[in-house]
């Protein structure tokens, strides 16, 4: 028996894109009938194999970093709470009830104890905030001096930010992950393993999904090396560990999957949802340009109208609740993730950030991290980041909605990141870059020397991950 999920409830009727002339700026038609009656194990085994092989990968060396190179700075330096907890629940009440009491980054350097011990290297840095919402949901973090983050944030402006002027809040954590998390825990999963669980899970169908997508467009040669791109990029390994990523790269998949077969409602209600995913998952509602250009006029337009609720919504609920549906803005004013000398976007200033990180990185392996340059280590980010721009210009190939998405996602990410933080984290999830670079290693003598060049940056990446090194 064989599974089509192209095929339409009618009889003998595929649902073929209409013809479209070249050049209009829309991506190519599905592939031929033939091609797509192949069962689905058949199909997908490529994928669940990639899946597979990248995963243990990304295992061994998480757990490698956490046995034999774990960090050298004492976290308590910057949060008296930091290390192991067996009862996380109970911290987070507890923190929940006298934020102001903790320090100012109070999720920094903890640890999974006890029973669930085994699964440390899974959760670092942001898990544990994602955690936190699942747990008490959102909190207003204060000063001790009861100075509210709305005043404090017209005091920062451009200018550096002490860490010891910084209140880090969960409110910049958007909450579908951390809802998910709460969702199954009522049916009996604990926190700790749902994470895991949404996270694996999203991989696996993203990569399942990305490969039939990607085979239908072109052919199977492109499929593979697509998949196998995605998988081993060097932040791939956040797939695997408790964050949100892997869920946004399923939802833009998904859209890119529903705006092929023109079900535009369909896609905007999967943008809407995106866009409470992360900051920049409203730009997926970019993909629906590919409507109008169509001449699809209402259901395209349609989409685009819901795909901002997800954002409305989490505003209105900031409003809401804490009085200030604009607040976000004014909490991520006080994050902590900048380097002493973060700046607005400069190419200049970007040059010596990527410099300063190679020599970083060598003080750092001979040395240890400082206190003082806790946030100064990037060498795998903007090396990531350059991966993508390498990338970028073939994603023209893809039509005006993949495009729109793309290069949106880069200039957020350019002009809104202060630091080198998380910038080749935030490039995983621009799928179309990825189609572009299998494209490209289909029909590249180099292909093999670059897969051995990312599987090398995965496996460090996830190494330090799991030693808990400044990698998010």
């Amino acid at each position: 028996m064989s599974i089509n999920l192209f095929h339409s409830a009618v009889p003998n009727q595929v649902p073929i894109t209409p013809q479209i002339p070249e050049n209009v700026g829309v991506a190519g038609d599905l592939t031929d009938e033939p091609n797509r009656m192949l069962p689905w194990w058949k199909t997908w085994s490529e994928p669940v194999l990639a899946w597979g092989v990248t995963r243990l990968i990304c295992l061994f060396f998480l757990y490698a970093g956490w046995l034999y190179w774990p960090i050298q700075l004492d976290f308590r330096q910057l949060n008296a709470a930091a290390g192991p907890k067996s009862d996380l629940a109970a911290y987070y009440h507890a923190w929940a009830a006298h934020p102001e009491e903790y320090d100012p980054s109070p999720m920094i350097g903890l640890e999974v104890g006890d029973e669930w011990k085994w699964i440390s290297p899974l959760f670092r840095w942001d898990s544990f905030w994602y955690l936190s919402i699942s747990e008490v949901g959102y909190v207003l973090n204060r000063d001790p001096g009861g100075t509210s983050i709305l005043e404090d944030a017209k005091k920062r402006s451009n200018a550096p930010v002490a860490r010891e002027d910084r209140r880090e809040q969960n409110l910049v954590f958007f909450p579908v992950f951390p809802l998910m998390i709460r969702i199954l825990g009522y049916i009996g999963i604990p926190a700790v393993l749902a994470a895991l669980l949404i996270s694996n899970v999203a991989t696996l169908l993203t990569s399942c999904v990305l490969y039939e997508f990607v085979r239908r467009m072109y052919n199977e040669q492109v499929a593979r090396w697509t998949t196998w791109a995605w998988l081993l990029y060097p932040a791939s390994f956040f797939g695997t560990v408790a964050y949100s990523d892997s869920l946004m790269a399923l939802a833009v998949v998904g859209a890119m999957w529903y705006v092929q077969r023109q079900r535009y409602i369909v896609t905007g209600l999967i943008v809407g949802l995106t866009s409470a995913m992360r900051p920049p998952g409203i730009l997926l509602g970019a993909v629906l340009i590919d409507g109008w250009i169509r001449r699809r006029w209402l259901s395209a337009t349609i989409g685009m109208a819901l795909s901002g609720m997800g954002l409305v919504t989490y505003f209105w609920y900031l409003g809401q609740e804490f009085g200030d549906p604009f607040i976000y803005f004014k909490a991520i004013s006080s994050w902590g993730n900048y380097q002493e000398t973060a700046s607005q976007w400069n190419p200049i200033r970007w040059f010596f950030k990527i410099f300063n990180s190679v020599r970083y990185s060598l003080e750092l392996m001979s040395t240890g991290e400082p206190v003082g340059n806790l946030y100064s280590w990037r060498i795998a980010d903007p090396l990531m980041f350059v991966w993508i721009l390498f990338y970028l210009p073939t994603v023209r190939k893809l039509g005006w909605g993949q495009s729109l998405f793309s290069i949106g996602t880069v200039l957020l990410i350019l002009t809104q990141t202060s630091s080198l933080a998380s910038v080749g984290r935030y490039g995983w999830v621009i799928l179309p870059v990825f189609i572009a670079c299998g494209l490209r290693l289909s029909e590249s003598r180099f292909r093999w020397p670059m897969i051995a060049a990312m599987t090398l940056g995965l496996c460090w990446s996830a190494c330090l991950f799991g030693g808990y090194w400044e990698i998010i």
